[in-house]
């Protein structure tokens, strides 16, 4: 391969991986929070922006980068853990973001959605036909992301960007001064942009996003340069997703009496029929069933190569696995958002902080070496568990 042609190659390679990231991140969370943030903050929502970007960019980020710091591996990095810590840990944080959380909060989100179309669609319908939709995109995972890259991606951003820009045109400045201050605004949308669950997928979707590049990166490119192309497709993916974000928190704001009248599934959808009217409708629909589609099927696969891997080592069908994971996703996504979020967000909350000191820490290890590491994540998860549960 030629110098201009590896270097074209590696331009695609960074472009499908980041486009890929920005899917696969971008999903139920990812919709609401953003858009009932502004709206709770008001004009405080520069303030917003900030604590936001915060929690759900620049966290899951350092995650990604300790993956690539831990010879690319989760098991590496939870090892500081300890061996039953190491295991329990990631299984904990795959339940969350697999069949008892995350999927089934992507796949309610865009049922959500569905309702503004069809009013009357059954919940148990659409769980049903979304698990089947899911399914076939998993089943061939050695296309997984080239498929969300190369054709959802841009389908997606299409549809994002079309709301976002008639937000800003029409400018509804209906803005509000919220009771609590800017300190309180800042909190609020830190603590909020922890139920993204960006952090603990982080762990586990850079597997899927390094493993593609790793294979698809040609026979010239070193260990040094296959690094460089994680870092910069890494880099895309965060710089998207923090665009996103920003336009999302500013439309709450300016749009809040919209948002906060309606349920934080449908809030995006409401916002778009006021903006665009009767057309409205399919686009919002597009751009959730894509942002839905896309991250459970990276939720999917990771869940389940997971237990494939690690709980049945190997001894069952890898379709067993899946058909499993999907079948219980459905099942809990038929609580809808708020039941859902009702026992999600309080366990995420008291997960996040210790999963953030032990993150910086396993990059700092490059540096120096900090000999208490697994104490101080109990010591913080267990006040965290205090201070979520019965303060």
């Amino acid at each position: 391969m030629s110098f201009k042609t590896a270097k074209q190659h590696n331009l695609a390679l960074i472009l499908s991986t980041g486009f890929a990231m920005f899917s696969m991140f971008f999903g139920a969370g990812n919709l609401v929070y953003p858009l009932t943030i502004g709206a709770d903050v008001g004009n405080h929502y520069p303030v917003a922006i900030i604590g936001f970007t915060i929690a759900g960019v620049l966290v899951p980020f350092l995650g990604l980068l300790a993956i690539v710091n831990s010879e690319r591996s989760y098991e590496v990095f939870f090892s500081i853990l300890g061996k039953y810590g190491g295991f329990l840990i990631p299984l904990v944080l795959m339940l969350l973001i697999g069949p008892f959380g995350g999927t089934p909060r992507v796949i309610t989100v865009a049922y959500g959605s569905f309702l503004t179309l069809f009013p009357d669609m059954n919940v148990y319908a659409y769980a049903s036909v979304a698990g089947l939709i899911i399914y076939f995109l998993v089943f061939d995972r050695t296309q997984l992301v080239s498929n969300i890259g190369n054709f959802l991606t841009p389908f997606l951003l299409a549809s994002l960007i079309c709301i976002i820009a008639l937000g800003i045109y029409h400018g509804d400045n209906n803005q509000y001064v919220p009771d609590t201050n800017l300190g309180g605004s800042f909190i609020h949308s830190l603590q909020e942009g922890y139920q993204t669950m960006d952090l603990l997928a982080t762990y586990f979707f850079a597997i899927i996003l390094i493993g593609y590049i790793q294979n698809k990166a040609g026979p010239e490119n070193s260990e040094y340069s296959i690094n460089r192309l994680i870092i910069k497709a890494l880099l895309l993916g965060t710089f998207l997703l923090s665009l996103v974000y920003v336009a999302f928190i500013y439309l709450g704001s300016h749009y809040s009496e919209i948002v906060l009248q309606s349920s934080p599934d449908q809030a995006l959808s409401i916002l778009a029929h006021h903006l665009m009217g009767p057309y409205a409708a399919p686009v919002v629909c597009v751009a959730y069933i894509l942002a839905c589609l896309t991250t459970a099927v990276a939720l999917v696969s990771a869940f389940s190569e997971f237990i494939y891997e690690n709980i049945f080592m190997e001894r069952i069908p890898m379709n067993v696995c899946i058909i499993a994971t999907i079948v219980i996703s459905c099942l809990i996504s038929t609580l809808r958002f708020q039941g859902v979020v009702a026992y999600l967000g309080p366990v995420v909350q008291a997960m996040y902080p210790g999963l953030i000191v032990i993150t910086i820490l396993s990059l700092l290890s490059r540096y120096f070496v900090f000999p208490y590491t697994k104490q101080l994540f109990y010591i913080i998860f267990v006040a965290n568990i205090f201070y979520v549960y019965l303060a």
